[in-house]
C-alpha cells in the first residue's frame, strides 16, 4: 500500500519527536530528495536525527493518489508554530520526491 498524507507526516512526526531517522527512512526510496531543503536521502536522515523542529497539530490531507499526497500540518521550529503545506511524489508505495512551503507566524 502507499503512503499516505497522514502515514508521511506521522512519519516525520515520529522521527523529528525523537530524533530518530528510522521511521523517515521506511517511507523515503533511495533516491529521495527533499527539494526545498536541497537535501538528498542522507541529508534529510542526519537533518531529522539532530532537528529541534517539531510536527505539532492536526494532519489534513488535500489529495491523494497513487502518484502524489498533499495536505498540511503544523511545525513548531522553537521560534513559532508555522503552517506547511507539502507535496509529496510516490514511487512504488514511497516517496521519492518531496516539496514544501512554510508560512512563518
Amino acid at each position: 500500500m502507499s503512503v499516505t498524507w497522514e502515514k508521511w507526516v506521522d512519519a516525520w512526526k515520529q522521527g523529528t519527536n525523537t530524533n530518530d531517522s528510522s521511521h523517515i527512512e521506511a517511507v523515503i526510496t533511495q533516491d529521495f530528495k527533499w527539494n526545498t531543503s536541497d537535501f538528498d536521502r542522507q541529508a534529510t536522515l542526519d537533518w531529522v536525527n539532530t532537528t529541534n523542529f517539531r510536527v505539532v497539530g492536526d494532519v489534513v490531507t488535500l489529495y491523494e493518489n497513487n502518484e502524489i499526497i498533499v495536505g498540511t500540518h503544523q511545525v513548531n521550529s522553537g521560534d513559532s508554530v508555522d503552517t506547511v503545506m507539502g507535496v509529496a511524489y510516490l514511487r512504488e508505495g514511497k516517496v521519492h520526491d518531496y516539496v514544501h512551503q512554510r508560512k512563518v507566524s
